[in-house]
């Protein structure tokens, strides 16, 4: 009896330390830098932040705020690991950091599109997501962070012609992530950052390579090498 009620306390201690690992993106002093590319117009950086706490339709929410121009506000909570965006004070799901690997994820494209694991940046343990759309950039969400390509800070709503990319994250000031921590490429040219020759390598499929394959398709520079 003894052996089973030590079990059971060890089992909640264990769930209990890994539901407080969980790093929640709206936390207070989080900031984004946020590249606009919005066709024929000209490149556009924005800063979002968190701007204290607020109430939509009856629900706690944190408010995000850019100032730059003209001031837009938005709310967004997080619940269950996922993220959601107020729209018309309804909730939308944005982000969800529950997936695994081989779910198809808001439609992005068919199951096993994709794959979960775990990075470490500025030596912060953070869990990765990364998917794969045939014809689309490969889209990157990373725990405590967001996503490499920034639809959640506008919300659900498209507009044509325009994308936008996290290019720096914040807390408090301190750079706690940058556009290449995600670990994956975009379209050539796609942020100012990754215009930079440095000869970093990636995968067709977009993830990092720490040497040349020794035979096969890689891309350097924003070029594509055959070997």
């Amino acid at each position: 009896m003894k052996k089973i009620l030590f079990l059971i306390i060890a089992l909640t201690s264990c769930l209990s330390v890994s539901a407080q690992d969980y790093k929640n993106i709206l936390t207070e002093g989080k900031r984004w830098k946020v590249l606009v590319r919005h066709w024929p117009h000209e490149d556009m950086y924005l800063d979002f932040r968190v701007s204290g706490d607020t109430i939509v339709d009856g629900r706690n929410c944190k408010r995000i705020t850019n100032d730059q121009g003209t001031t837009h506000t938005f709310a967004a909570y997080e619940e269950d690991r996922k993220l959601y965006y107020m729209d018309s004070g309804k909730p939308s799901l944005l982000l969800d950091m529950a997936v695994k690997t081989g779910d198809d994820v808001l439609g992005y494209g068919e199951g096993g599109n994709t794959t979960v694991d775990e990075i470490t940046v500025k030596g912060v343990n953070r869990k990765r997501i990364v998917i794969e759309s045939p014809g689309n950039e490969t889209v990157c969400w990373v725990e405590g962070i967001g996503s490499n390509i920034d639809k959640w800070i506008y919300g659900p709503e498209k507009v044509i012609g325009m994308t936008s990319y996290l290019i720096e994250c914040y807390d408090n000031d301190e750079l706690i992530f940058s556009q290449s921590d995600f670990g994956v490429t975009l379209g050539v040219n796609a942020a100012t950052q990754d215009r930079k020759k440095d000869g970093t390598m990636y995968s067709i499929s977009g993830m990092k390579l720490k040497e040349a394959p020794a035979n096969g398709m890689y891309i350097m520079d924003g070029k594509k090498v055959a070997k």
